[in-house]
């Protein structure tokens, strides 16, 4: 594995914003830098536009087309094709500043001497989000990444670069019938692990598009149950709280969910037996949102 950075962008039908993300890619001030560009079934000119990319040679392209299967699917991928040191996630309705890449060199260093540390982690400004950045912890502070809610009451979003040897080998469970899973399963993976080196500095933003995911949270969750119960399973086992014991348990009887197709993030304890206890309370609410999520469609 070779030192350097991996911008990963997974994308779906973006040929229309995507030149935008290409362009401050161009625009780094810092070439030193591998964009993996998966694309995930798209049917309009997201090929066409990449071939051009790699023919005009201005950055290093790798693209890799795959049957649709959903983002969390190119995340697996991603992973496996990934031949850096450090990877991060851009979505292809982000931008970032053109010191993108260096501030990712000027810190690397620390980063790489610290072996609890899993990477770096910047606030992103989302210019249609309610949430102020204003809390984000100072330059240089070491934290675990649930720390950001927990500590600072910062509940905005993040751009974390993490290091490969340690993420590689992560793999989102994967159900052929659905096409979302939560990146936020990724994280909590290593949430108490491994801390993160934070960066106060704004190098990368978004703005929530109507065909994105952010604003289709609820659809998305409904559409893909099996996605949802892993981030229950997931939050309740890294976590161990007793509320997603209770969403776990409530979410997979309120849709008849086989809890043995997942087989990640063993459930054990007095939590997670009072958790199966007090879920059919919540299997109520869940099937109530979900009659209600049918009558709007």
């Amino acid at each position: 594995m070779k030192s350097g950075l991996t911008i990963f962008t997974p994308t779906y039908n973006r040929a229309y914003i995507l030149p935008k993300l290409y362009n401050d890619l161009l625009d780094q001030s810092n070439k030193n830098f591998t964009w993996l560009l998966i694309d995930d079934g798209s049917i309009d000119e997201t090929e066409s536009l990449a071939q051009e990319w790699i023919k005009d040679n201005k950055i290093t392209i790798n693209y890799f087309k795959q049957p649709n299967g959903g983002k969390y699917t190119a995340i697996n991928k991603s992973l496996e094709l990934c031949l850096t040191s450090y990877y991060t996630i851009i979505d292809s309705d982000d931008s970032v500043t053109k010191d993108f890449v260096q501030v990712f060199f000027d810190n690397i260093r620390q980063s790489d001497e610290n072996e609890q540390l899993l990477g770096i982690c910047t606030p992103k400004h989302c210019s249609n989000s309610k949430h102020s950045c204003e809390t984000y912890p100072k330059d240089n502070e070491i934290i675990f990444y649930h720390e950001l809610k927990e500590k600072f009451n910062y509940l905005g979003e993040t751009t974390v670069i993490m290091k490969t040897g340690i993420i590689k080998n992560f793999r989102f469970p994967v159900f052929k019938e659905e096409k979302f899973m939560s990146e936020v399963i990724l994280l909590n993976q290593f949430f108490y692990d491994y801390k993160f080196l934070s960066i106060n500095k704004h190098i990368s933003s978004s703005t929530y598009l109507v065909d994105g995911i952010t604003l289709n949270e609820n659809r998305l969750m409904f559409q893909n149950p099996y996605a949802t119960l892993c981030i229950y399973k997931s939050f309740a086992h890294h976590w161990n709280a007793l509320d997603y014991h209770v969403k776990y348990h409530a979410w997979a009887s309120a849709f008849r969910l086989d809890k043995k197709r997942i087989e990640y993030w063993p459930l054990k304890g007095f939590r997670n037996f009072v958790g199966f206890i007090l879920a059919p309370m919540t299997r109520h609410i869940y099937r109530r949102r979900y009659k209600l999520y049918k009558s709007q469609l």
